[in-house]
């Protein structure tokens, strides 16, 4: 990952692990968009695999079910759940970001890049806030305790 992308990652502020969700639904979203997926109505090129569309289609709605469901960050309890979600999202992110590569303009490429930085910035979000939480809050929009909370 070059420097651009760090800087990306390292710039994404999130408080709860809704945000966290919300920041990958987002990604996958805007990565099917990149494919020429119409996300809004889950319909998309015929060289494209149909799971890939559906999940874009979800995430467009903050609703997804191929990961477990809505809330699935909240259903989190040890650091492996978040490693085996990560998997799950890593397969349709990678497969809308290949489909991209070989058929996109270069442009379309480097935000399809930007959009896979921001997903697994904020997977490593989740990652870390799960090993260091105290308590993990029931809402995703609640900070988690003993996270976030910077001096400035």
């Amino acid at each position: 990952m070059d420097k651009f992308y760090l800087q990306i990652a390292r710039n994404l502020r999130l408080r709860g692990w809704g945000d966290a969700e919300q920041q990958m639904c987002s990604g996958i979203a805007a990565l099917g968009r990149l494919a020429g997926i119409d996300v809004d109505m889950g319909r998309g090129p015929g060289d494209i695999d149909t799971l890939l569309i559906e999940a874009a289609y979800q995430s467009n709605f903050n609703d997804a079910e191929f990961l477990g469901g809505p809330c699935c960050f909240g259903f989190v309890e040890t650091v492996v759940d978040v490693d085996i979600l990560k998997l799950q999202a890593d397969t349709v992110a990678q497969g809308l970001a290949d489909y991209i590569r070989g058929r996109a303009e270069a442009a379309s490429i480097r935000e399809a890049e930007a959009q896979l930085a921001l997903i697994d910035a904020a997977f490593a979000w989740l990652r870390k806030a799960r090993q260091t939480a105290r308590h993990w809050p029931e809402w995703g929009h609640e900070t988690i305790p003993g996270r976030l909370t910077r001096r400035r």
